[in-house]
């Protein structure tokens, strides 16, 4: 199976798992967790390889997907180059290059290339880039706590993917 960044920044669906599902589908699809956690606050995160699924306790289903350390964890990379998420789940991680920075400028010259629409939302200290499958990408902060510029808006480097439903 092959999991595409692509396809989850345009659907929302990360391969076969979906906010909503049940976990135990979830478990089926991508096997076993590197580990886990319950918050005991109804919710509780399962982690494969740097991306994370939170879940509702009570229900047992998504709604949330993310990889927030896109520049420090991803899946493994083997040597024929790939990144593999497990060791059977291929993931096509299109442009981004987990642990390689990648600015908000160069993020948005790879959507525009491939005519890919996009909102650009600005935060208190960081951008969003949201799409209409609610997945959005975001960037480490170019403002300090007061707001003042600390680095070029076009260099801050893209931090997270991520998709939740509340």
């Amino acid at each position: 199976m092959t999991i595409s960044l692509k396809n989850f920044i345009l659907s929302g669906n990360f391969g076969p798992v979906y906010i909503g599902m049940p976990i135990d589908e979830l478990k089926q699809h991508l096997g076993e967790p590197g580990d886990s956690h319950d918050s005991g606050a109804g919710a509780g995160i399962l982690f494969y390889n740097g991306f994370e699924f939170y879940y509702y306790t009570d229900t047992g289903t998504v709604h949330g997907i993310q990889n927030d350390n896109l520049l420090y964890e991803g899946p493994d990379r083997k040597s024929d180059g790939l990144y593999y998420f497990e060791d059977t789940i291929l993931v096509d991680t299109w442009f981004i290059e987990f642990g390689k920075p990648l600015s908000y400028k160069q993020v948005k010259e790879n959507l525009e290339r491939e005519d890919i629409f996009f909102e650009e939302c600005e935060k208190d200290a960081y951008d969003e880039l949201r799409f209409s499958s609610g997945v959005r990408l975001d960037f480490g902060n170019w403002k300090d706590d007061d707001g003042r510029q600390i680095i070029d808006r076009d260099e801050a480097a893209l931090n997270g993917i991520r998709y939740f439903i509340y």
